[in-house]
């Protein structure tokens, strides 16, 4: 993972339009080898976050993805290029 040092505080939410109400356990074990214990988290609803946020990243499901007002949307895809400087 890179490292990146932030000069203002970053809040990251996620949320889904149909949530398990549990968290991957492929995620929870990778991001346990990264130092970061997910084992109490769950899956949320994206009724469960309200508000308007800096940015919005989307899994790319084109019409499907309910709106989420943002700063600035972005589609997975487009996350993956920025932050692999294309």
């Amino acid at each position: 993972m890179p490292e990146c040092t932030l000069a203002t505080k970053v809040e990251a939410l996620s949320a889904g339009s149909r949530p398990s109400g549990q968290v991957n356990p492929k995620a929870v074990r990778f991001m346990a080898e990264l130092g970061y214990d997910l084992s109490t988290h769950a899956s949320k609803s994206l009724d469960q976050i309200d508000g308007e946020f800096d940015a919005v990243v989307t899994m790319g499901c084109g019409d499907n993805c309910p709106w989420v007002p943002a700063k600035a949307p972005r589609g997975l895809g487009a996350a993956r290029s920025q932050a692999h400087g294309r």
